[in-house]
């Protein structure tokens, strides 16, 4: 049995990404003999959950408020200890501070999934604060990383260098086998009648992020066409919460003068949000940097085409499968797109749409992508093994 810790921060009521790729990659990981453990400081929720709990995995320090920075640290040092892999989800914050002095000290290989964190755009609009800590703090955990997990290669691309040592390895995202649908009866009735009122629907998903969601491009593209689109039948449903109330100041007064072209549904459990997003013909997602947003493949599989930017680090599949339109970044780009797809046919978008759902389905599923994780965990410990018997050989032990 290889002992994994998972170092990730986690959320049940709204989950992020880590939150959904650790309870996709449980069942994979457990057939192939991996005994799990979760460290994790920002924990939130009601409690973890069935997945967790029905699972092989024994979390860690799950309540943030209750442990002192020193409990954390000795915490998370014997789980280090025991372990033969560290998983490390993400980058920035304080969790990933003291998990790489620690690490630093103790002779165990790591794997990081940066979740789009080392993109350069993405340390662009954080100022200075993570990239003097990618050069201090942070310095430890990446100088030492053995293996590196981006999502797809544009992400690599798109990313700033930190290790030169360490292997690359391209792991995607995955999708569900089933597709959780809510049958609510009274959001099934105003799915409907919502429905029932225009002729097309576009749909968006996700955190209301103005410059990182690329909001702020999608009101430039649509506020000067506002009336054509009215008159096209169109209509924009929005799934989603605020970031900040930074977000909602600059956003709300936008939406408000899209008027009835933006329907927005607030915060929505998964079911839900599928059962909102399968009433529409097209989804999209315009985001300036991404590590691989699930909300895009999650649409894909519910067989919705896409409009999506490069930087969402998914336009190699909707290019390959031909299941949408990659755009350029600026608001006229986007706008033409928009345009073309609202007077477009509705047999091209249900084969696009028909065409994505099966490459995700087929390519994407959690059980392929829980077994390439995996063969990467095997991969660099036998790497590592071979290291240190290179080393014992040559005397430098």
């Amino acid at each position: 049995m290889t002992r994994l810790l998972q170092i990730a921060p986690v959320f049940f009521n709204n989950p992020n990404g880590p939150t959904i790729v650790l309870e996709n990659i449980v069942a994979p990981l457990a057939e192939l003999d991996f005994e799990i453990e979760v460290f994790t400081t920002r924990f939130e929720g009601d409690g973890p959950g069935g997945w967790l709990e029905k699972s092989r995995i024994r979390p860690l320090l799950i309540n943030h408020g209750n442990n002192s920075l020193m409990e954390k640290e000795k915490i998370l040092r014997q789980a280090i200890e025991k372990a033969d892999l560290v998983h490390v989800h993400g980058l920035f914050g304080p969790l990933f501070v003291y998990c790489g002095c620690s690490l630093w000290w103790h002779d165990v290989p790591f794997v990081l999934t940066p979740h789009g964190g080392l993109e350069r755009e993405a340390l662009k609009k954080s100022g200075w604060r993570k990239r003097l800590a990618l050069k201090t703090v942070l310095w430890p955990l990446l100088k030492n990383v053995a293996a590196i997990q981006f999502f797809t290669s544009n992400e690599q691309d798109h990313a700033v260098s930190c290790s030169q040592q360490a292997d690359v390895y391209h792991i995607p995202n995955g999708v569900e086998r089933t597709v959780p649908m809510s049958d609510d009866p009274d959001l099934v009735k105003e799915v409907i009648e919502r429905r029932a009122q225009v002729k097309r629907v576009i749909s968006y998903a996700g955190r209301l992020d103005t410059n990182h969601k690329g909001l702020d491009r999608f009101m430039e593209a649509v506020l000067p066409i506002r009336d054509r689109l009215q008159q096209l039948g169109i209509q924009f449903w929005i799934v989603g919460d605020y970031r900040s109330e930074r977000d909602r100041e600059l956003l709300a007064h936008r939406f408000e003068q899209l008027g009835k072209l933006v329907v927005l549904w607030g915060a929505r459990s998964l079911a839900e949000k599928n059962r909102i997003i399968s009433a529409a013909e097209v989804f999209f997602h315009l985001s300036r940097y991404e590590g691989m947003p699930l909300a895009v493949m999650e649409a894909l599989q519910l067989g919705k085409p896409v409009i999506v930017t490069e930087a969402t680090n998914v336009a190699g599949i909707v290019e390959r499968t031909c299941c949408g339109w990659v755009t350029g970044p600026g608001a006229k780009a986007i706008r033409n797109t928009i345009l073309n797809v609202a007077v477009m046919d509705e047999k091209i978008l249900k084969a696009a749409g028909d065409r994505g759902k099966s490459d995700v389905r087929e390519n994407y599923r959690w059980e392929v992508i829980g077994a390439s994780i995996g063969r990467m965990y095997r991969e660099v410990l036998g790497g590592v093994l071979q290291g240190r018997m290179t080393r014992k050989e040559s005397g430098d032990e």
